[in-house]
């Protein structure tokens, strides 16, 4: 119930305790509703961030290495400006072929060209595998 008391032309009203004490408990709870949601979206949001970074050092060590026809070593530091990763190039023989079909044409052939990006940390590697015509010189 609402108390009031009459002061000339104003009308006063007064809360109850219990409606003072349920409008904080509301307050409370949505409070604890909204960092909840806060806190859920900052750790999927850094997830993506970190799944975003593995994946574009992937791809810049796959454009650098495909472009360089393969060269062997470490990327320059222009090209891959990350120190906490190390990139890795090989070629192996292409697998998995329907029955019938060459992998060999000439002094060219059909080989798989395998790109991992590991993390120096400890951190999870990524592989990228590209089927690719490669001449038999570039092996």
């Amino acid at each position: 119930y609402k108390f009031s008391k009459r002061r000339g032309l104003l009308n006063i009203r007064y809360y109850t305790f219990i409606e003072v004490i349920i409008a904080a408990a509301i307050m409370a709870l949505s409070l604890v509703a909204i960092l909840g949601v806060c806190a859920n979206s900052s750790a999927r949001m850094a997830k993506s961030v970190r799944a975003w970074n593995n994946a574009h050092r992937t791809v810049q060590a796959a454009e650098y290495f495909l472009l360089a026809h393969g060269a062997q070593g470490s990327i320059p530091s222009e090209f891959f400006p990350y120190k906490d990763s190390l990139a890795s190039f090989r070629i192996e023989e292409a697998a998995s072929l329907p029955g019938g079909v060459e992998t060999y044409h000439g002094q060219w052939k059909l080989a798989v060209c395998v790109i991992t990006v590991s993390s120096l940390s400890g951190g999870a590697s990524e592989s990228l595998r590209i089927e690719q015509i490669v001449k038999e010189d570039d092996k």
